[in-house]
């Protein structure tokens, strides 16, 4: 996973564990690896924004399938947020 952090602070901030929306992971893949990319938007020392990035790491990756379960409709959003510490 490669993880771009952006701190809207103003303020150091420590990120000890970062949480994210699993039907919205987009995972990458080639002949040598498996990839997700995202980005974390820190908005609080204790609240953050976090999202998934539709792109491997590295150039020519493709897309893996998606698994959707079947007979259930899920309304999503891209970004979720972390709330309680980072």
């Amino acid at each position: 996973m490669k993880l771009k952090l952006i701190n809207t602070t103003d303020t150091w901030i420590e990120v000890t564990k970062s949480v994210f929306d699993s039907q919205e992971m987009k995972v990458y893949f080639n002949e040598n690896l498996v990839s997700i990319r995202a980005t974390m938007k820190i908005l609080s020392g204790k609240i953050a924004e976090t999202e998934f990035i539709s792109a491997g790491i590295k150039r020519g990756m493709k897309k893996s399938l998606e698994v959707l379960e079947s007979g259930r409709i899920v309304v999503s959003q891209k970004k979720f947020i972390m709330e309680e510490g980072l």
